[in-house]
Parts: C-alpha cells; structure tokens; sequence
C-alpha cells in the first residue's frame, strides 16, 4: 500500500483512478499498437482510467505519436525505464500483456506476487499462470471483448499477499532455485574430483 500511494503520488494519480499498467520494451513483440486499441475501446465505457506504461525502445517514438493521433494525452503515461519497478507494480489495477510471442515473461510472475490480474495473450504460455490470476485471451479476439475482460479485471479485488502462494510451491522462490542450482555445482564438483 505504501508503495501504491507513493508512485500515484509521484505521477499525480489520484486514488479514484483505475491504472492498466504494463512493463516491456517497446518492440514488435510486445504488441503495444494492441495496448493503445484495447486501451481506447475501454475510455469509451470508462473515464477512470490510466494506462501505464514502463519501458523504452525502438517504437515508443511510434507509440507516442499514436497517443496524439488517438487523442489519448493525459490518458496514458509513459515512464521510460525505472529501477524501482517493483513499486509500479503496487499502483496497477491490473496488467495488461497482449505478446505477439513470448518466452516466459518474468514480467508476468512479478505483476502476480503483486497480486495483479492479468489479460495476457494465448501466445504466452501457461507455464507463468502460477496463481491463477492471468486471463488468457486470442489475439484474434475483437478487441471489444478485450476491453470488456480487462474493464471487469479493474473491479476485481486483488490478492496482495499473492507472493505466498508463489513462494510456497511455485519454481519461481528463489530460495528452491538457489538450492538446485547449488546441487547442480555440487554434483559437478564431485564428478569433477572423482
């Protein structure tokens, strides 16, 4: 909670507004020309909300231009990189992540310890879904049908203490990974001696 009012604060958002929040360089894959369309067609139903969005790249000259054209200033924020995303997180209502591809986006098990719900496309896979709280959606889906999932998603409660559930079972605790990777070098220097 502290973190949310200090980053609202920060960019002048006022508690009564409704932050779609995304983390991704602005290339290709990324898919930010979706964003901004799913992002216009939920203004029409909704005049609380904020879109927001973290990163640089070779597009966001592009996507800024889009954000003139679609009339969208004073919607729509544009933060360049920050060392201190974690906070950002804690400001979202909830993510939005519309990929053309994707490996495994950690971007998508952060935004969950937050306790963020996510609109995520099918291209992405199942394997981030760790606790329950990402929506997959086609990309052939029409992007009213986005807008409407992610307008529901907004009003939802949030799971805040979701990093419990990640830490507790879930591949991605560190602590776990740092063991098998200390077995890994463990076994190696064994093998190594005999």
């Amino acid at each position: 909670e502290a973190y949310r009012q200090e980053i609202r604060n920060r960019l002048n958002v006022g508690a009564d507004k409704k932050i779609v929040g995304h983390i991704g360089r602005f290339v290709p894959a990324k898919n930010h020309d979706r964003i901004l369309d799913i992002f216009k067609e939920l203004c029409k139903t909704d005049d609380s909300v904020i879109l927001l969005l973290l990163g640089d790249g070779e597009l966001k000259q592009h996507i800024e231009e889009r954000i003139k054209q679609e009339s969208l200033q004073g919607k729509v924020i544009l933060t360049g990189n920050v060392l201190d995303a974690n906070k950002y997180y804690s400001a979202f209502d909830a993510l939005l992540f519309p990929s053309l591809f994707e490996g495994l986006p950690f971007t998508l098990v952060e935004a969950q310890s937050a306790g963020l719900r996510c609109l995520v496309s099918d291209n992405v896979t199942k394997d981030v879904n760790v606790t329950n709280s990402i929506e997959y959606m086609s990309l052939n889906a029409p992007i009213q049908k986005w807008a409407e999932h992610l307008s529901k998603m907004l009003y939802e409660n949030t799971d805040r203490k979701a990093i419990e559930t990640i830490m507790n079972g879930s591949r991605f605790d560190s602590d776990k990974m740092i063991s098998i990777v200390e077995k890994i070098y463990d076994n190696a220097y064994k093998k190594e001696r005999i």
